[in-house]
């Protein structure tokens, strides 16, 4: 007992006397550089080390002073500015604690310096899914141009909105009804298949899919923008990722089995039961998954 208590005074001494050492004078963007290359030569997948530079990049405008001067109110006044939701406050948060970890990895920072420890994760509103009708998504695709094979992609199979800005054409097995998502593609860094309906078969039979080439082969924020243009013209109001939301709500309803759309979109059975179920009826399902080209036409019923 007298022993362990001399080990915690002994680390605690230890740990004070780091404290006084004087600190790195390097600034905060520099360990910023430095922890995205580090993710780089570990062979993190590109959309990772991308996401993690936006961020890095985002905070450094705020802040750009030295690591060791940084603290839990400047942390926290970059968060108040955001103007976003609170998940991505928390997004923001995690990656300028990753900034933090490495800075003392690298002995930029004291061992037990944890300046930004006070601050507490943001409470996040609970999850409810807003969809598109059929009738609203009729008209959005009728507005999408070049974008309609991304946005049917998402609308119909399941696949995210990155995940499709990330595939080539030779993922769609149209004769086969899947779509291959790889690992190296997927945002759960698992792969995973998702569905081709007929009706999207449909529309992905009257598009040219160069082999070889990517599905958008333009950066993902002209996709967005070009979707949020769409949505506009067609007059109906945006939902936050309203397409894949919508491809889960209707496909719940649609096959009623939570293990099998869970595997289809990535999702948890959990968050499935909780956001997804009941949120449409079958006939609304039936009606989302007959929408068709315009050159086509519903089959008739025997």
């Amino acid at each position: 007992m007298v022993d362990t208590q001399f080990q915690g005074i002994v680390s605690q001494l230890q740990l004070l006397i780091t404290s006084f050492q004087k600190p790195s004078n390097i600034l905060a963007g520099e360990v910023a550089k430095e922890l995205v290359e580090s993710r780089k030569h570990k062979g993190i997948a590109p959309q990772s080390v991308d996401y993690l530079k936006y961020h890095l990049d985002v905070f450094g405008r705020w802040y750009s002073g030295p690591i060791y001067e940084m603290n839990a109110s400047h942390v926290e006044s970059f968060l108040a500015s955001l103007g976003v939701a609170a998940r991505t406050k928390n997004n923001y948060l995690a990656v300028i604690r990753q900034l933090v970890n490495y800075a003392r990895k690298r002995e930029y920072l004291p061992p037990g310096w944890d300046a930004l420890g006070r601050i507490e994760e943001f409470r996040e509103p609970c999850f409810e899914p807003v969809i598109y009708a059929p009738d609203e998504l009729r008209r959005i695709l009728a507005e999408c141009g070049d974008i309609l094979p991304g946005v049917c992609l998402v609308a119909f199979s399941g696949v995210r909105t990155a995940e499709m800005c990330r595939l080539e054409w030779s993922a769609c097995d149209v004769p086969g009804r899947i779509v291959a998502v790889a690992a190296s593609k997927a945002k759960t860094r698992s792969r995973r298949l998702c569905p081709i309906p007929d009706n999207l078969a449909a529309w992905l039979n009257e598009c040219d899919r160069p082999a070889g080439k990517k599905i958008w082969p333009k950066k993902r924020r002209e996709f967005s923008d070009l979707l949020s243009l769409a949505i506009k013209k067609a007059g109906v109001t945006p939902r936050r990722n309203g397409l894949r939301h919508s491809f889960v709500s209707y496909r719940m309803a649609a096959i009623q089995d939570a293990a099998q759309v869970a595997d289809e979109s990535g999702h948890t059975e959990e968050m499935l039961y909780a956001n997804y179920r009941a949120v449409v009826t079958a006939r609304e399902a039936e009606e989302y998954f007959a929408i068709l080209p315009p050159v086509q036409r519903r089959p008739q019923q025997p």
